[in-house]
């Protein structure tokens, strides 16, 4: 998901918590018919709506640069393996 959203293209996923928790702009769907209205919604917008269109694709890659760009996702790694190397053997 994230590499679709990093290179603008919108993602249509399965509305499970794991995919609303980091509050990303997907399109969430509940089955397969969920799904088939999201891309057909989609579809619709790309060739009725391009200036809508594009700015989904501008939301998705910007919310990939805000929240797992190198300079967030690095110091989250380091701050972990810190906190795994101080803690005491069970």
């Amino acid at each position: 998901m994230l590499e679709a959203l990093a290179s603008g293209t919108p993602v249509i996923a399965s509305d499970i918590p794991s995919h609303r928790l980091p509050g990303l702009p997907l399109f969430l769907a509940r089955g397969v018919d969920g799904a088939l209205r999201q891309l057909i919604d989609l579809y619709n917008t790309f060739y009725s709506d391009r200036e809508r269109y594009l700015e989904l694709c501008r939301r998705g890659r910007e919310a990939v640069v805000k929240g797992y760009s190198e300079d967030v996702v690095v110091p989250r790694y380091v701050r972990m393996f810190k906190e795994v190397a101080g803690s005491p053997s069970p």
